[in-house]
């Protein structure tokens, strides 16, 4: 049976900092001019562990875009498809949070969720939609779903495989 174990703090601040870091030295780049980050994670089991992928993208001023990937593996598999959804949230929500307090002074940028989640009642996933995606819209972030969340459901897909 394999050993749970939940990350510690400094591995999870690790996994922020790094985020926070290649953010900031885009926007440091582009001036702070006006711009849009969308945050997004998926997930995928492999093996005997869970791989999640979060995807960053900063697009400065419609022009010009900036992407990034954190890729994150739990030495463990999660079975449940609600524990998958809701651990891809709460890591979106901690880089959208984390982003944002950085960010606070910087009045031009604005911030979304992306969840790899569809609404249509043919999927698994439908039933969660509604409260994973309140979640998030009662700490301030717009929520997309699929299949218009393309960093949760193309773009971090593309890196859990």
């Amino acid at each position: 049976m394999p050993e749970y174990r939940t990350e510690t703090r400094l591995e999870r601040q690790t996994l922020l900092r790094d985020i926070f870091t290649r953010v900031a030295a885009h926007l440091n780049a582009c001036n702070f001019e006006p711009c849009h980050i969308i945050v997004g994670t998926d997930s995928q089991v492999h093996g005997q562990t869970t791989r999640f992928v979060i995807g960053v993208v900063v697009i400065s001023n419609m022009k010009e875009m900036w992407t990034g990937t954190q890729r994150l593996t739990k030495p463990y598999k999660i079975h449940s498809i609600y524990e998958r959804l809701l651990y891809e949230t709460l890591l979106t929500e901690d880089v959208l949070t984390a982003l944002r307090v950085s960010l606070r002074n910087k009045e031009s940028i604005t911030f979304e969720a992306h969840l790899d989640i569809s609404e249509e009642s043919q999927f698994y996933s439908a039933r969660y939609a509604e409260e994973l995606s309140e979640r998030l819209i009662r700490i301030g972030f717009p929520a997309r779903l699929k299949p218009f969340a393309y960093v949760a459901s193309h773009y971090a897909n593309r890196y859990t495989k």
